[in-house]
Formats: C-alpha cells, sequence, structure tokens
C-alpha cells in the first residue's frame, strides 16, 4: 500500500493519498471546532474513510489524544464524517472510544453529527450508547425542530418508538421542548395529545412538570388542547404532584391557577404530606401559601410533624414547627416526635437536639408499648441517631419486659446495634436474665452465627446452662426457627457441643427441635448424627409427632432414619397402632404406605384390627 501523508497540526495541506494529490475540498463544517488543532487522525477520521483510519492506527496514532483547544476527541470527528461516519464510529467504539465524552464546552459526538446533518451517523452513534435510544427523541430533547423534522423525514417509524420509561415523542418534548416542538409532533406528525405513556399511564401534562424551561407555557398550551389538569396515572398521581415532587413551582402555581384539586391524595397523603415525605421544602412552603388546612389533617394517625421526623431534614421540620405552628404531640400510641425521629436515618441526628431543645420532649419518654426513642433507634440500627440520644442523657438501663437493652438487640438480631450499645455501657452483658437463660441462650436462639461469635469474642460463656432448668444454648438453638440450622452447625461442629446432652427434664436438643416443629433444625441434627432414639417419658421422636400430629417433621425423620417408624413404644404398641389410638389417619395412612407391621400386637395383645373402631370413632366424633 502506498503511504498515506497527512499533515500534523496547523497543517492545512493534508497531503496525498497514493502519491497524488487530493482533490481540493470545499466542505464546510458549522462545528468551528472542527477546524482547530486536529491531529493526523482526527483529520483522516473528518475527510477520509477506514481504511486511512485503521492505517494510521497500526502506525501508531493515540487514539485518546483531544485537541487542546476544545477538547474535541477523535469520535467527535468521526461523527461528522457524513460519507463514511457510520463505519468509523463503529471501529472507533470496537477500540474502546468514549461514544459519550464531552469537549471543552460540553458537546458529545452526537451533537456534532446532529448538527452537520450526518443524521445516519447519529442514529448509529445512538444504537451503540444504547439499542433504545432514540435520535428524534434526542433532537427533541434539544428542542431542535429542525433537525427533528429532518430525522423525521428520514426515519419516520422513530415517532412511534416509545423510549425505555414508556414515553413517546410528545411526553419527551413535554418534559424538555417548547411549545412550538409540541405543535409540531401534535398538529403535523399527528400524535394523539391524549396518548399516555406506556407503563406509568401518564400523559404530556404530567411530563410538563419536570419542564423547567418551557413548563409554565406548556401547562395553558396543553389545557387548551383538551388535557385534564386532575388526569391521574396508574398510581393516582396527578400532574400538581409531578410538579410539586421536582419542586417546579412555576408549573405548580399554573397548574393551581387552572383549577387543579388540592384535595388530591397519594396513598392516603394529601399534597402536603406527599412533599414533606419528599423533603421538598420549597413545595410546602408554595402549599401552605394556597391551603393552610392541609398541614392540619392527620394520615394514619400520625401529624404532618410526625411524617416530618421520619422523612424530613431540618429546615422542613423547623418551618413546619415555627412558621406553619403544626401538631408536635404524641400520637395514640404514645410515641413522641423523638420515637419517629429514631428512623430517620438521612437527617435524624440534627433533628433530635433540635426536638429535645425546643420543644423540650423528654429523651426517655416511653410509649405505649414500653419503648423509648433509644430503643426505637437500635430496632432500626440507626446508630448516628443512638448517639446523639445518648450525649442528650438517654439511658442504657432501662428495661424491656424485664430485660435490658442488650437483651433487646440480641434477641432482634441487631448486631450493629448491640456493638454500639456494649461500647456504650459495657456492663450490660453481665446482668442476669430472668428466665434462668444466659444472654448466649438468647443469641442462639434468636440471632445468628454473627451474634454469637460477636458474643464469644467479648468473653461470654457459651457452655453455660440455664440455671433453671439446665439446658445449653443447643437447646435454645433448636427454637430458632429463622437462623437454627447454621446455628446449630456452628454450636457442633465448631464448639463441640453434645448433640445428646440432656437438660434437667431429660430433653436432648433433638427432642426439642421436634417438639416445636423445626424442620430446618432437624434435618440439621440428623445430617450431624443426634441419636434419633432418644425417648421422652417412653415416647419416642416419631411417635412425639404423631401426638403432636407433625406428618412433615416425621417425614424428615424417616428419610435419615427409616427404622425409627417400626420401634415399639412403652406399651409394646407399634407406630400403626398409636396413631390408629389417636384417630390420626394421616399417620395411620403414611405408616401403612411404608409397611409398618399392621399384625403386630401391643402389651395387652391388641393388633390394630382391634383398635380400628377406634379410630373410625376419633375421625368422626
Amino acid at each position: 500500500m502506498a503511504k498515506i501523508h497527512l499533515k500534523a497540526r496547523g497543517d492545512n495541506n493534508t497531503g496525498d493519498m497514493d502519491g497524488r494529490r487530493p482533490k481540493k475540498r470545499l466542505m464546510l463544517f458549522k462545528t468551528h471546532k472542527l477546524v482547530t488543532g486536529a491531529t493526523k487522525l482526527m483529520k483522516a477520521a473528518l475527510y477520509y474513510d477506514l481504511k486511512v483510519c485503521k492505517k494510521l492506527m497500526q502506525d501508531g496514532a493515540d487514539l485518546k489524544e483531544k485537541t487542546k483547544e476544545y477538547g474535541v476527541s477523535v469520535m467527535h470527528f468521526a461523527a461528522a464524517n457524513k460519507k463514511h461516519g457510520i463505519e468509523l464510529v463503529k471501529y472507533f467504539a470496537s477500540l474502546g472510544c468514549g461514544k459519550i465524552q464531552f469537549d471543552s464546552e460540553g458537546e458529545q459526538p452526537l451533537d456534532y453529527a446532529v448538527r452537520e446533518e450526518a443524521f445516519a451517523v447519529a442514529k448509529e452513534l445512538c444504537r451503540l450508547i444504547d439499542p433504545s435510544f432514540n435520535l428524534l427523541h434526542y433532537c427533541v430533547t434539544k428542542s431542535n425542530l429542525e433537525a427533528a423534522k429532518r430525522v423525521h423525514d428520514l426515519y419516520p417509524q422513530l415517532v412511534i418508538e416509545p423510549n425505555l420509561e414508556g414515553k413517546n415523542s410528545l411526553h419527551v418534548a413535554a418534559m424538555m421542548a417548547d411549545q412550538q416542538m409540541c405543535e409540531w409532533l401534535i398538529d403535523e406528525v399527528g400524535i394523539n395529545v391524549h396518548c399516555v405513556s406506556a407503563g406509568t399511564n401518564r400523559t404530556a401534562l404530567h411530563f410538563v412538570g419536570y419542564n423547567v424551561a418551557y413548563g409554565e407555557v406548556l401547562v395553558k398550551f396543553f389545557i387548551s388542547r383538551g388535557l385534564h389538569v386532575d388526569q391521574n396515572d396508574i398510581n393516582n398521581l396527578t400532574p400538581i404532584h409531578v410538579a410539586l415532587s421536582f419542586q417546579n413551582l412555576l408549573v405548580a402555581d399554573v397548574l393551581i391557577d387552572n383549577n387543579a384539586n388540592l384535595k388530591v391524595k397519594y396513598c392516603d397523603a394529601n399534597l402536603a404530606f406527599y412533599c414533606v415525605n419528599k423533603n421538598n421544602l420549597l413545595s410546602v412552603k408554595l402549599l401552605y401559601k394556597k391551603d393552610e388546612r392541609l398541614f392540619h389533617e392527620l394520615l394514619l394517625g400520625k401529624t404532618i410533624a410526625h411524617w416530618a421526623a421520619l422523612n424530613a431534614d431540618l429546615d422542613v421540620f423547623k418551618w413546619l414547627i415555627e412558621v406553619a405552628k403544626v401538631n408536635t404531640d404524641a400520637d395514640e400510641k404514645g410515641r413522641t416526635l423523638l420515637h419517629y425521629v429514631a428512623q430517620n436515618e438521612n437527617y435524624g441526628d440534627n433533628l433530635v437536639e433540635y426536638i429535645v431543645s425546643t420543644i423540650e420532649i423528654d429523651v426517655n419518654e416511653k410509649c405505649k408499648l414500653g419503648w423509648t426513642p433509644l430503643m426505637a433507634a437500635l430496632s432500626f440500627t440507626n446508630l448516628v441517631v443512638c448517639a446523639k440520644l445518648f450525649k442528650l442523657g438517654a439511658d442504657s438501663r432501662i428495661k424491656f419486659d424485664e430485660e435490658n437493652l442488650l437483651i433487646f438487640c440480641v434477641s432482634n438480631n441487631l448486631l450493629e446495634s448491640a456493638r454500639f450499645l456494649h461500647e456504650m455501657d459495657d456492663g450490660l452483658i453481665d446482668e442476669e436474665l430472668q428466665d434462668g437463660n444466659t444472654i448466649f441462650h438468647i443469641a442462639a436462639a434468636f440471632a445468628d452465627v454473627d451474634m454469637c461469635d460477636w458474643l464469644i469474642e467479648e468473653g461470654v460463656d457459651s457452655f453455660e446452662l440455664n440455671s433453671i432448668n439446665y439446658s445449653s444454648a443447643l437447646h435454645a438453638a433448636s427454637l430458632n426457627v429463622v437462623h437454627g440450622a447454621e446455628v446449630v452447625e456452628y454450636l457442633v461442629l465448631n464448639m463441640q457441643f453434645d448433640t445428646n446432652y440432656k437438660n434437667r427434664l431429660g430433653i436432648t436438643p433433638f427432642l426439642e427441635a421436634v417438639q416445636s416443629g423445626n424442620i430446618g433444625v432437624v434435618e440439621k441434627l440428623c445430617e450431624l448424627g443426634a441419636d434419633p432414639t432418644v425417648h421422652y417419658n417412653g415416647v419416642n421422636l416419631v411417635h412425639k409427632c404423631i401426638i403432636l400430629d407433625a406428618l412433615d417433621v416425621a417425614k424428615v425423620l424417616h428419610r435419615h432414619f427409616g427404622y425409627l417408624i417400626h420401634m415399639r413404644g412403652i406399651r409394646n404398641e407399634n407406630s400403626l397402632q398409636i396413631a390408629a389410638e389417636l384417630g390420626n389417619s394421616r399417620f395411620y395412612n403414611w405408616f401403612l404406605e411404608n409397611g409398618v407391621d399392621q399384625h403386630a400386637e401391643n402389651i395387652n395383645g391388641e393388633k390394630v384390627s382391634d383398635l380400628l373402631p377406634w379410630l373410625s370413632r376419633n375421625l368422626y366424633n
């Protein structure tokens, strides 16, 4: 191949191709940034084809280089190449050149392609960026009517294609363009002004709520074209909800002037509650000017101050208290503003101090359930609020159901809250419990392995027995429905707990799990080799299942230990006879299916056939 000569930056002579000087180019570009400071590769991307650019890349051209003057990339230059741009942008994109990158004035290659009317290249760039990216929508967002018209002429199918959010071209125009664009789409392109977005059922008037530049005018325009000011979307949001949510006050004001209903509700919340929950102070102030009564209603038994404590920041909260003078009393369950702030993860710490100092609510006040604000904050693992409550005098020694707050955290598997509380008050971990259990028993019964691990790290004796019935932590774990299997495995394999240890009542962890119907733990104890032949008052595990009508548990035991269903009871009766005596037809039929002896005799010489009338009587009485 003959050499290709391209001059470097600042040289107007771009060299020759195949040994000949090129024909004089008369190309004029609307983008002045294309004619300043271009490298050889940039010039090739603008004027030549893929073959030339590939050769330059092979010779070591820098794909990442940008012009010093305007920060224009190779992709920007390729985007303006009407003749070869499609193949070039695909090639450069395959090499990792950014499809979306900005020059010093914030323009991307797609802007260059549209300005230079390289619409085929622009369409390809859209596809490379995202197959669902619509070039017509892009022109509409730029409020570029002339480009939109050209694109529509070239690719008329684009106008009917919704974007990923279900918006069509008119909805996009309502969000970002001017009235002229909307008029063209309705009057010339033929989009139905009443069309709604796919998935959300929003009209153009909903989307005007996002349009800061032209929204005020567009509200009047779309209402004049017949759109209803209070039209609900699929979530029962009206246009004014959208405008207030986006804090587009000009649009909201015009909607109100055009009789938008201020009594509309979303999930039972009026507009004031809606805006407070979104922490939109400007919208809150506007609504207060329009209708103060909105601020004195209740939502689910809570005042607007309660909802602000849950979701808003200090500015919104202070304004409600100091300007709107809203009700700050506790709710019907005795929960104060501090109880609600306990759930506010984003702004709660600032609100706590303000509430305590300004509204003078007791930091240790209990609600009717017996919870203090500190307990509420611990339950939501809002440690920032916890720290502030401690600083302001929260009492860590308050009891709940006769137990301390660390037990509360452990029993609710709140590890981070437990760690925090232990750092604040390390004496809580040593307090005795009312029922004879240790804190490790509580963890085994209600929490996960991480909680158990942490307690051991803090020096808790995992092997200490219940002081009343001598149950081990493994007995407690057998009652743990959520995390029991993993805790049992941890205690047996890591801590070497005895699976067959009997407490003072003669109950093993296996029997405890069967009695509680904890299938996950039963399965795990079977796998770990616990003794399945244990009896309690002469009753084995399968017989216990019959008494409890726990067929699912019995099936787990049978899968691991098939012989259990054939074992005899204290009166020499087999499982089939016990099921017959108890009138349990489910177990009776299951035992028959699994071959339990129908001819066996109990201590009284009775067979199953002798007990069948008893079975029938129990079934039908």
